[in-house]
């Protein structure tokens, strides 16, 4: 076997066995971090109330109360 190959073999070894540490490290936060408390699709969204730009106070309820439907979005800025 050549020099690089004796090179390259404990560094793709390496590679990988990071690769699947930080698997199980991103799979043990999620878990622990909040598994069964992530909002799922069709759960109600919980009662706030935010200032408008304008000042006045808008909850969730009053808008419900005004409209038929809600639409929330979270706007996650740039990266």
């Amino acid at each position: 076997m050549s020099r690089q190959r004796q090179k390259i073999g404990p560094i793709i070894w390496m590679s990988v066995s990071a690769l699947v540490v930080l698997a199980i490290v991103a799979g043990l936060i999620t878990l622990v971090a909040g598994g069964d408390s992530l909002p799922r699709e069709d759960d109600a969204a919980p009662a706030f109330a935010l200032a408008s730009p304008d000042g006045t106070v808008v909850s969730l309820d009053s808008q419900v109360q005004q409209f038929d439907a809600v639409v929330l979005v979270f706007y996650r800025g740039y990266f």
